[in-house]
């Protein structure tokens, strides 16, 4: 046959001589290396210039002032752990004010949505990290109550499906407080302003410490934390209004902000919103617009 009359090179993994092999073989094999050099150089480049770019955002975090650098995107180029060591933590903010995202919803939703929850709650740990003036974030309500065994007896609460999904992220190394209670076991109900985009009641423009104003920075502020794509309209404003607990919403509309359909936040939008505001780097203006993306809004005639 023409293939045994064709002649025979001998080729090692370095490109020497070893054992006979076609020309055909040695060609691929030739093809093969060199593919792996250019892979080799293009790995070497990649590290460089990410160092390079690495350096180059420590150098402007250290450079530019604590209120220019929370009012940067922090989706857009994420901090080095260099230049994330010289944000504080929560324990160290001057902003007291807390925040919590009420995770007893999750019967409502899907596995699906559990997961899309699950990274809404990463990435508002990852902001509040980011923010020179971090707030109290809270994660409520991570353990459900056991159904009573044939005996009767109450077995220990089981964990919900959202913190599981939450492990798998370390969520125990995050600087976040983590609650198996509900938000209602752990705040007074004086203290809480459940936020709904359905409530008849506006945040105010400035958070101020005073008891005498209706909504103050010592009030703790509660985000749904509910991904239902509209499934349930309006659940969480009539379970907490049962409950006698206040509400209010984001000034959208006030702030000359106009959006299509319902003006309902996801949990993330919400916490992106809210917590420069809190924390008095961001007017809601400002923090409105960085947040609410351009496919919400309505675009002007």
């Amino acid at each position: 046959m023409a293939q045994g009359n064709a002649p025979q090179i001998d080729v090692n993994q370095s490109g020497g001589l070893s054992e006979p092999v076609s020309k055909r073989k040695a060609k691929r094999l030739q093809n093969y290396l060199s593919r792996k050099k250019v892979r080799r150089e293009l790995r070497k480049s990649y590290k460089s210039r990410r160092k390079a770019r690495q350096a180059l955002l420590l150098q402007e975090s250290s450079l530019t002032e604590p209120d220019s650098f929370s009012t940067k995107k922090v989706d857009s180029k994420p901090l080095s752990r260099k230049a994330l060591s010289h944000v504080p933590c929560m324990a160290e903010s001057p902003c007291t004010t807390k925040v919590v995202i009420d995770c007893s919803y999750d019967h409502l939703m899907s596995f699906k949505d559990i997961c899309k929850l699950a990274n809404q709650v990463a990435n508002c740990y990852a902001f509040n990290r980011r923010l020179t003036i971090p707030v109290q974030l809270y994660v409520t309500g991570l353990k459900r109550p056991s159904p009573p065994t044939i005996t009767g007896s109450m077995p220990e609460p089981s964990t919900t499906r959202l913190l599981d999904r939450l492990r798998l992220a370390s969520c125990e190394n995050w600087d976040i407080h983590l609650c198996d209670e509900d938000f209602s076991e752990l705040f007074d109900q004086s203290s809480v302003v459940y936020l709904c985009a359905e409530s008849k009641h506006i945040l105010p423009d400035v958070f101020t410490a005073s008891k005498a104003d209706t909504v103050s920075s010592a009030d703790v502020f509660v985000i749904g934390g509910l991904v239902d794509h509209n499934h349930h309209p309006g659940y969480c404003y009539q379970q907490v209004t049962n409950r006698g607990y206040r509400t209010a919403r984001l000034p959208i509309k006030e702030s000359g902000i106009l959006v299509h359909g319902r003006l309902v936040l996801s949990t993330l939008q919400v916490f992106t919103a809210l917590s420069p505001v809190i924390a008095g780097t961001k007017t809601w203006v400002e923090s409105l617009n960085d947040t609410i993306p351009p496919r919400k809004r309505v675009k002007p005639l």
